[in-house]
């Protein structure tokens, strides 16, 4: 076995670990290039949306950039965005002729901000569209009270450094604050409703895209058209604001957080540009006022299409568990039914060839004993062979209610005919049957199923109902087979008995057969007025053997 020596291994392992090192540089430089373009590129963006004649921004586009990528970006990486931010930023603010301390100055306490709401997301797992609590504390912390501090730091800062003086303290905060929340409304939100999206929802959203294209091409022309032809008045500003509403909540209903922060991007774009480039027909009580108005407007829709999305999706989480949970009960029901049926046709046939079969020869044995038997003891004999003979009837009738084998050879109209005729023999009510022989013949589940619905009301009419008369109706034809069964007896309370245990799991086992054969089951009762038993099932009809 050869080996190699110490220094030829720090040789080999120096040109991976230099290649390894100069691609981290890289990566670190791309990411500063990308931050400082962040900067710059958006904040000459947030001058473009600068309202006439008071010069701020609608909305601060670095903030929102910035928030949405220190939640995604691990935490190493925050210093190089935070730097390339403010470099970017403070660049476009010097063009501007600003002085660079203040330029500095201005932009720290909204990096701090941004990196603030950052932290808290991270902590609470990025799930902010999950819940709505979760969301609240987010809107609550980076939407009022983070733009809140740093709006008045910002404006103190200005003050200080003898800018923007032609600004109360309290107006630039005004101008200030309304700006940055928007930035983290409208960018941040939409940013970090796109990353978290899920594969399983990104395949849904594109089965949906002609439909969010209609909302989407709905919402932009319909608030364009507002703002360039309705008149120029104030009485209108709120016809403005809320005409886009239900396209917004439709957007957020069906594609969720994602569809409502797209949706308050397209409504704010018009405002916002017709704030800047729009001239009289945004002048209603002067731009300031009206920009801070759909500021203030989008704020309080913001928040509630945003809690709405939440509360669809959970609604539609919801809805989705509880379809697979009963799909997954309707398939267990269906294999314990299965199962039962399997079970006693096990037991109908070790009772029909077993246990029969042995009493049978029990009493061919007492019937030979006793004709070789005295007389005295040849009369008990004759009542032993005639208990026997009983007990082969009742074993025999046990066994053809727990699994007919009629139904499997001659169909159900005939079963049921058996089962009518041996009920009647031991009842001293009238059973009225109707079918007609020679229909179609439904599967063996149909036929099983509705067997046992038949039986269970039969059973239900003689034992509890107290009837006198029942009829029974069997119906095959055109691919539907209706079985009605019904009596004058008693009645009963369909919501108690259902309710309660014993008769009640009679009537939940009938209604679980028929929605395993894709039917639903009508009873009809009242205390006083008997009951009727209606299932209509649809069949495929198979040959007669």
């Amino acid at each position: 076995m050869s080996s190699v020596p110490a220094g030829d291994i720090g040789q080999i392992a120096t040109p991976v670990q230099g290649r390894a090192r100069a691609a981290g540089w890289r990566t670190q430089v791309l990411m500063l290039v990308a931050a400082f373009l962040v900067g710059l590129v958006g904040q000459f963006i947030s001058f473009k949306l600068w309202i006439r004649p008071t010069h701020f921004s609608f909305a601060w586009i670095p903030g929102g950039i910035l928030l949405a990528v220190l939640v995604l970006r691990p935490r190493r990486e925050w210093p190089i965005w935070l730097s390339g931010v403010l470099a970017g930023g403070v660049a476009a603010l010097v063009w501007r002729q600003a002085p660079l301390f203040l330029a500095v100055c201005s932009y720290l306490p909204n990096l701090a901000g941004a990196a603030l709401v950052a932290l808290h997301v991270q902590r609470g797992g990025n799930r902010i569209f999950d819940t709505v609590p979760g969301f609240v504390r987010y809107f609550v912390l980076a939407v009022l009270l983070v733009p809140i501090v740093t709006g008045w730091t910002s404006a103190v800062v200005a003050h200080m450094g003898g800018f923007r003086l032609d600004f109360g303290l309290f107006d630039l905060w005004l101008t200030l604050a309304p700006s940055y929340a928007m930035g983290y409304l409208l960018i941040a939100t939409l940013l970090l409703a796109l990353a978290g999206l899920r594969k399983d929802d990104m395949v849904r959203r594109w089965a949906g895209l002609f439909e969010a294209a209609l909302i989407a091409a709905g919402l932009l022309l319909l608030s364009i058209a507002l703002w360039l032809l309705v008149p120029s008045s104030s009485a209108v500003l709120p016809l403005l604001l809320f005409a886009p509403s239900p396209l917004i909540m439709l957007a957020a209903m069906r594609f969720g957080s994602t569809g409502a922060a797209l949706a308050l991007l397209l409504v704010s774009v018009p405002a916002a540009w017709m704030g800047v480039y729009g001239g009289g027909e945004f002048r209603f009580d002067g731009e300031q006022l009206n920009a801070h108005i759909v500021q203030l407007w989008l704020l309080a829709a913001g928040f509630l299409v945003h809690v709405l999305a939440i509360v669809s999706r959970q609604y539609e989480s919801t809805r989705l568990l509880l379809s697979a949970s009963d799909r997954h009960a309707r398939s267990l029901a269906g294999r314990l039914l299965q199962g039962q049926e399997e079970e006693r046709a096990r037991i109908a046939r070790e009772l029909h060839d077993g246990v029969n079969q042995q009493i049978a020869s029990l009493a061919i044995a007492v019937s030979t004993l006793k004709r070789s038997s005295p007389d005295p003891v040849a009369s008990g004999l004759d009542e032993l062979h005639l208990s026997m003979i009983r007990l082969s009837e009742d074993v025999r009738r046990i066994s053809h209610n727990l699994h007919p084998s009629l139904l499997e050879h001659v169909g159900l109209g005939a079963a049921l005919e058996s089962m009518v005729r041996m009920n009647a023999e031991h009842w001293d009510g009238r059973i009225h049957y109707e079918w007609e022989p020679g229909a179609p013949r439904p599967p063996i589940d149909t036929t099983v199923c509705l067997y046992r619905i038949a039986q269970e009301a039969l059973c239900n009419a003689i034992r509890h109902a107290g009837a006198k008369h029942i009829r029974i109706q069997l119906e095959i034809a055109g691919g539907d087979c209706l079985l009605v069964v019904e009596d004058d007896g008693k009645g009963f309370d369909l919501e108690r008995a259902c309710r309660s245990g014993g008769r009640g799991l009679g009537l939940l086992s009938m209604q679980e057969r028929a929605v395993l054969q894709g039917s639903r089951l009508s009873i009809v009762s009242s205390p006083g007025a008997g009951t009727q038993v209606r299932v209509s099932v649809p069949f495929e009809a198979i040959p007669w053997p």
